[in-house]
């Protein structure tokens, strides 16, 4: 499979667009875990499907304590991911590549599934929410 992303990874987090629209999701995040997790983040695993360079995982881990499952079928974005992630102290944080079928992830993993952006790109939609609804 080729990766779409390789040749925009490097740049992917300085587009503005796509900037605000992971702060409006970040923030649409937070409020949906206030009502349903009690507001704590802290020390729920979160996986983050279609992660790319993992900028909501990150704020997730980094701001909240979450244990984050970073996910991409991108080899590119998450090369990025692993660059960021060298200078921070995240050792809960794993990386999986490949389609949320396709991942060693064991029913009911994680407390929280999270995709910004990355449905779109998914062939099969509605086996990919069956996968996250295991993954939870």
């Amino acid at each position: 499979m080729t990766d779409a992303f390789a040749t925009r990874a490097a740049q992917w987090d300085a587009h503005p667009v796509r900037a605000a629209i992971g702060q409006a999701f970040y923030a649409q995040v937070l409020e949906a875990t206030a009502s349903h997790l009690a507001g704590a983040l802290e020390g729920k695993t979160v996986l983050d499907f279609g992660c790319g360079t993992g900028t909501l995982g990150l704020r997730l881990a980094q701001e909240h304590a979450a244990r984050v499952i970073f996910a991409d079928a991108s080899a590119a974005m998450l090369d990025v991911l692993r660059g960021k992630l060298a200078g921070l102290d995240l050792p809960d944080a794993q990386i999986f590549e490949g389609g949320i079928n396709a991942l060693p992830l064991a029913d009911a993993s994680a407390d929280l599934a999270v995709s910004l952006m990355a449905l779109h790109h998914i062939e099969d939609a509605e086996g990919a929410l069956r996968g996250l609804r295991n993954a939870l």
